[in-house]
C-alpha cells in the first residue's frame, strides 16, 4: 500500500515471527502530542503483517484507560516507544516502557523497540538501547527503517551509497537539472556564514521545507521575537540546501527603501547590465527571476508586508522572509519561531561551553528563558572571562539587568539589553497605550496574565491605557493595544491572556526609575487583589487562582490581605509546599516589622511549622513546634488559648511523624486546660477530643477510639448542628475506627449513609464528599468485595482529578487506594505497575523521603513479588527497609512490617 516495504500474499511478510501466546505482536506506547507517528507506525506495521494494538484504534468509548493499556502491554509480545520529548515527561508512558524493559533487561529478546519522531535525549535505561530515527526522512525511507527494525534484520541499504570523496553523479530530474554536488555552493549566492554551533530547529526547519516545495512560487515567514534566532534559522535552512538551488540571494531588508538597492547589486552576477537608475536595474533583476528556476530570495527583517509586498520575485522560485511581526498570512506561509525548546537550549550550552554541567547548564536556561540570543551572550561572556558558570548563574540571579548588557556573539546584532530598545521607542511614540500595558506586565510574572486583569478593573489604571480599556480612546481598545505588542513580538497572546517572555519584561522594568517601579508594583498588585475570587476553597474559582498566583507571588508584599486568600487557595488545593513558601516570606516580614516574640510573629511561625508537616516533614514540623511552645509560654502564658493551640498542633504533629502514643498522650494532657480555660463547647476544646479518639485507634486501641467517638459525636452534634462539616468528618472517622475494629460491613453501611447527607448538604463533588466515597469505596473492598472496590476507585478517581487536580494528595490517596484493590481483585502485575507510576509522582511531588513515597515503594516491592517476583521483592524491601529505618526510626509499625515483608519473600527465594 505504498509503503515501499515488501511485502507478500496479501501483506503478510514472509518469515514473520508469531507471538505464540497472544496474538498481538506489538502493543505501541505514545502520548497524545504524537498521536500521530504512533497510527502512521501502526498501520505501516499491519501493512506489513504484523498485528498492532493502540489506544487510538483498539480503546473502546467508556472503557479504563489505565486498566486497557496495562492489558494491552502485557498481551504483546513486543512494545514500541514511540520517543519524543513529550513522551519522556509522560508518567504513564514510562510505566509502559519500563514493564518492557523489565520483561527483558538484557534486550536479548528485543521485547522494547525505541523509534524517535525528533531529536530529543534518551535518558536512564532508553539510552542503552539502539534506536531507529524516523524523523527528517523521506516517507518510504522512513516506512523502510521501521519495518526493518521490526523484522530486526540488518540496516544495509538496497543500493551502493554515493562515493562520498568523488564527484556528484548527474541525476535526471523532472526538470532536468542536474543536481549540484553537496559540497558545492551556488554560483551566485551571498548568504551569511554559517553557525558552527546551531543547534535543534530540526521541526521548523522540516516546516520550512515543506512550505516552500508548495510553489510554484513559495513564500514563507519566520516571525517571532528579536533574539529568538530568525535569521539563524534561515541561515541555517539556505547552508543546508544550498545544492537545491542556483543562486541564493540574502537582502536586509529592515530599512524597505534600500530593498531595491539589494536587489540591483544581483545585476552583475546574473550577467545584466549595471548600468542605469537603481530602481530600474532593480526591476530588470526582478523580471530575470521571474524566467529562472531554482533561486532562493531571503528578506531578513523585513517589517512590512505591504511595502515588501512589490519587492516579492515571481517565478518557480523561494522566499524566505524573517520578521518579528506575525501579520505576513496574506502573502506569506507563516513558520512561528519560539524560544529554544529546553534540550535544545542545554545542547547550544554544552556545546558552546564543553565540560559545562548539566545541572548548571539546565538552570542558565531556565533563568535566560531558553532565548537564543540571551544563551549565544552568557555563552560569550563565560567564554571571555573564563568566569565560572555557576558563579555566573548566582550573579545573574542579583545583578540581572547589568548582565544583560554584557558578553556578545557575531552572529547577532546588540545584546539584550538593546534587543527591544527600537521598537519601544517606536511604540512609545506611536501607540503609548502598548508601552504602559508592556511595563505593567513587565512586573508580573513571566507567566500567562488574563487580559481581564486590566479590562475589569479600569478604575486602577490612568493614561491612555486607562482609556482603551473602558472605551473612551479616540481610536483603541485593549485588543488594539495587545496588537500592537504583537506586531513587533513584544508579547504573545493565547486567547484572553498575554504573556512576555522573562527577558523582555526584565528589559523593560530594568529601564523604570526606582521611584517609579515602586509606584507601578503598587498598582499591578491592586489589580491582582481586585482580580482574585471569593471562596478560594471552592474548586470552581481555581483556574483563576492558578492562572492568578504566580502573579501575586511576584508582586504581593507579604503583609497584603490578598496573601491570605492566596494561602487558602494553596491549603484547598494541595499546593503545600508553595504555602510553606509564601508563609516564610510572611513569616520573615512580621518578624521585620514586629520582633521574633510579637503574638503575631508567633502565629506565623506556627503557621510555617504547620505548612512544614503539610508539605511532607511531620518530623520538621514537630520539632519547629517543640522549640515554639516554651517561647509561646515564656511570651503569652502556659494558659494562653494561642499557646494552647500550639500545644494541639504539637500533638497533631507528633502523630503524623509516627508517634502515636505520644500523639495521645500529649492530646490527654491538653484537654484539661483546654476545658478549663475554653469550656467544654469550645470549638478548639472539641478539635483536641477529636484528635485524642484520633490517636487513641491509631495507637492501638481500636475499641478505645470507638468508645470514644461514640460517646464524642453526640456533643460535637449538640454544639455545631448534625450537618456540621466537623460532624460529618467525626463520622467519617468512627466509621473508619468500626471497620479497623472488625466489622468492615458496619464501616461500610455508616459511609454509605454519611454519603447521602454529604450529597445533600455540600454536593457531589465536594472534597469531604469525595473522601467519604474514597472511604466507602475501601470498606467495601474489606467487607469482601474487592472487585467492587476497585470498580469504585476506578469510578472516582477521573472525578478526583477533574476537581482537585491529578496531582492532590487526595488524588494520589485515590490512586494508591485503586492499586491495591486492583491487587486484591487478583490482578497483582497491574497493581505493580500502578504502583510504580504513583511513586514517580509521589517521588516529584512529596520528595522521596516522603512517608507516602516510602509506602509506595514498599506497596510496589510487595505487588512485585505477588506479580512471580519474589526476588525483585525481597531485593526492593531490603532497600526499602533502610529508608524506613532512617526516615521513621527502627521500631516504627511501618518499619517493622517492612522487615516482616522482607523476611517473608527472603524465605520464598530459598529453594523448596
Amino acid at each position: 500500500m505504498g509503503t515501499g516495504v515488501p511485502t507478500s500474499g496479501g501483506g503478510a511478510v514472509q518469515g514473520l515471527a508469531r507471538s505464540p501466546l497472544s496474538g498481538v505482536d506489538f502493543f505501541v506506547s505514545y502520548t497524545r502530542a504524537d498521536q500521530g507517528w504512533a497510527e502512521w507506525i501502526a498501520w505501516v506495521l499491519e501493512d506489513a503483517g504484523y498485528r498492532v494494538r493502540i489506544q487510538a484504534w483498539d480503546f473502546s468509548a467508556g472503557s479504563h484507560f489505565v486498566t486497557e493499556m496495562h492489558q494491552a502491554a502485557q498481551v504483546a509480545a513486543r512494545t514500541i516507544a514511540v520517543l519524543s520529548t513529550a513522551y519522556l515527561s509522560s508518567a504513564f508512558t514510562e510505566a509502559e516502557w519500563q514493564a518492557a524493559w523489565a520483561a527483558d533487561p538484557s534486550g536479548r529478546a528485543r521485547k522494547l523497540l525505541v523509534f524517535r519522531v525528533e531529536e530529543c535525549d534518551r535518558p536512564g535505561l532508553l539510552g542503552q538501547l539502539v534506536s531507529v530515527d524516523l524523523f527528517g526522512l523521506d516517507r518510504d525511507i522512513a516506512a523502510g527503517r521501521l519495518v526493518t527494525a521490526a523484522r530486526g534484520e540488518r540496516s544495509k541499504p538496497a543500493v551502493e551509497p554515493i562515493f562520498p570523496g568523488g564527484p556528484a553523479q548527474p541525476t535526471v530530474t523532472a526538470t532536468g537539472m542536474e543536481p549540484m554536488f553537496p559540497g558545492r555552493l551556488p554560483d551566485v549566492w551571498n548568504v551569511p556564514s554559517r553557525n558552527r554551533h546551531f543547534t535543534g530547529r530540526q521541526s521548523q526547519l522540516d516546516r520550512i521545507r515543506t512550505e516552500l516545495e508548495s510553489g510554484p512560487v513559495a513564500v514563507t515567514a519566520l516571525h517571532g521575537m528579536g533574539g529568538v534566532g530568525k535569521s539563524q534559522l534561515a541561515v541555517e535552512y539556505a547552508h543546508r540546501h544550498a545544492a537545491e538551488y542556483t543562486l541564493v540571494w540574502w537582502i536586509d531588508a529592515e530599512q524597505t527603501l534600500l530593498v531595491g538597492e539589494k536587489f540591483a547589486a544581483l545585476a552583475g552576477p546574473l550577467g545584466l547590465s549595471t548600468d542605469g537608475v537603481v530602481s530600474d536595474i532593480a526591476a530588470v533583476v526582478l523580471a530575470a527571476l521571474g524566467r529562472r528556476v531554482g533561486w532562493l530570495v531571503v528578506f531578513d527583517n523585513a517589517e512590512d508586508p505591504v511595502t515588501l509586498r512589490d519587492w516579492l520575485p515571481s517565478g518557480p522560485g523561494h522566499v524566505l522572509i524573517t520578521s518579528r511581526n506575525p501579520g505576513w498570512e496574506a502573502l506569506a506561509a507563516g513558520v512561528d519561531v519560539d524560544v529554544f525548546e529546553r534540550a535544545e537550549a542545554v545542547a547550544f550550552l554544552t556545546r558552546r561551553l564543553p565540560g559545562l554541567d548539566a545541572a548548571v547548564a539546565d538552570a542558565l536556561a531556565a533563568e535566560l528563558g531558553d532565548l537564543p540570543l540571551a544563551l549565544a551572550q552568557a555563552a560569550g561572556y563565560l567564554t571571555t572571562t573564563r568566569m565560572d558558570p555557576a558563579g555566573y548563574l548566582t550573579k545573574f540571579r542579583t545583578r540581572r539587568t547589568t548582565l544583560l548588557g554584557k558578553g556578545g556573539d557575531p552572529f547577532y546584532a546588540g545584546t539584550i539589553a538593546t534587543a527591544w530598545s527600537m521598537a519601544l521607542e517606536r511604540l512609545q511614540a506611536d501607540t503609548p497605550a502598548t508601552v504602559q500595558l508592556l511595563t505593567l506586565c513587565a512586573l508580573l510574572a513571566p507567566e500567562p496574565i488574563p487580559l481581564a486583569l486590566f479590562d475589569d478593573h479600569p478604575d486602577l489604571l490612568d493614561g491612555p491605557l486607562a482609556q482603551a480599556c473602558t472605551g473612551t480612546h479616540p481610536r483603541l481598545d485593549l485588543d488594539d493595544v495587545v496588537g500592537d505588542a504583537l506586531a513587533y513580538s513584544l508579547a504573545r497572546r493565547s486567547g484572553d491572556t498575554v504573556q512576555l517572555h522573562r527577558l523582555v519584561g526584565a528589559v523593560i522594568a530594568g529601564q523604570l526609575p526606582e521611584e517609579r517601579r515602586d509606584v507601578l508594583r503598587g498598582v499591578v498588585a491592586a489589580l491582582v487583589e481586585a482580580a482574585l475570587p471569593d471562596e478560594p476553597h471552592r474548586s470552581r474559582t481555581w483556574p483563576a487562582y492558578a492562572m492568578l498566583a504566580p502573579h501575586a507571588r511576584t508582586v504581593f508584599s507579604p503583609d497584603r490581605p490578598g496573601v491570605l486568600k492566596l494561602l487558602e487557595y494553596l491549603d484547598a488545593s494541595g499546593d503545600y509546599r508553595t504555602a510553606k513558601i509564601v508563609q516564610e516570606d510572611v513569616h520573615n516580614d512580621t518578624v521585620r516589622r514586629l520582633g521574633a516574640e510579637h503574638p503575631a510573629a508567633l502565629r506565623t511561625r506556627a503557621a510555617v511549622a504547620n505548612w512544614t508537616g503539610k508539605a511532607g516533614d511531620p518530623g520538621g514540623a514537630r520539632d519547629m513546634l517543640a522549640a515554639l511552645l516554651p517561647v509561646c509560654s515564656r511570651a503569652l502564658g502556659a494558659d494562653d488559648l494561642r499557646t494552647l493551640l500550639v500545644a494541639a498542633r504539637l500533638a497533631d504533629w507528633t502523630g503524623q511523624a509516627g508517634d502515636w502514643p505520644g500523639a495521645r498522650d500529649l492530646c490527654l494532657s491538653i484537654l484539661p486546660r483546654w476545658r478549663r480555660v475554653a469550656g467544654e463547647d469550645d470549638p478548639d476544646t472539641l478539635y483536641v477530643w477529636a484528635n485524642l479518639g484520633f490517636w487513641t485507634g491509631q495507637a492501638g486501641d481500636v475499641a478505645g477510639a470507638c468508645t470514644h467517638y461514640a460517646a464524642f459525636l453526640p456533643i460535637r452534634e449538640r454544639v455545631l448542628g448534625s450537618e456540621h462539616p466537623d460532624v460529618l468528618e467525626s463520622r467519617d472517622q468512627y466509621a473508619r475506627w468500626i471497620g479497623e475494629a472488625g466489622d468492615p460491613v458496619a464501616a461500610r453501611d455508616m459511609c454509605s449513609a454519611l454519603l447521602t447527607v454529604h450529597e445533600r448538604v455540600s454536593g457531589a463533588e465536594h472534597h469531604g464528599t469525595l473522601w467519604v466515597r474514597t472511604n466507602l469505596a475501601w470498606w467495601t473492598g474489606k467487607a469482601g468485595d474487592p472487585a467492587a472496590a476497585r470498580d469504585q476507585y476506578a469510578q472516582l478517581l477521573p472525578i478526583r482529578e477533574r476537581v482537585s487536580g491529578p496531582e492532590h494528595p487526595a488524588t494520589l490517596v485515590a490512586r494508591g487506594n485503586f492499586a491495591y484493590w486492583v491487587g486484591q481483585a487478583g490482578d497483582p502485575a497491574m497493581a505493580r505497575d500502578q504502583y510504580a507510576v504513583l511513586l514517580l509522582i509521589h517521588q516529584r511531588v512529596l520528595g522521596p523521603n516522603h512517608p507516602d513515597t516510602l509506602l509506595d515503594q514498599r506497596n510496589l516491592a510487595h505487588w512485585t513479588g505477588e506479580a512471580g517476583d519474589p526476588a525483585g521483592a525481597r531485593d526492593q524491601f531490603a532497600a526499602v527497609l533502610a529508608l524506613f529505618e532512617q526516615a521513621l526510626g527502627p521500631e516504627h509499625r511501618e518499619t517493622v512490617a517492612a522487615r516482616t515483608e522482607l523476611a517473608v519473600w527472603t524465605a520464598r527465594c530459598q529453594p523448596s
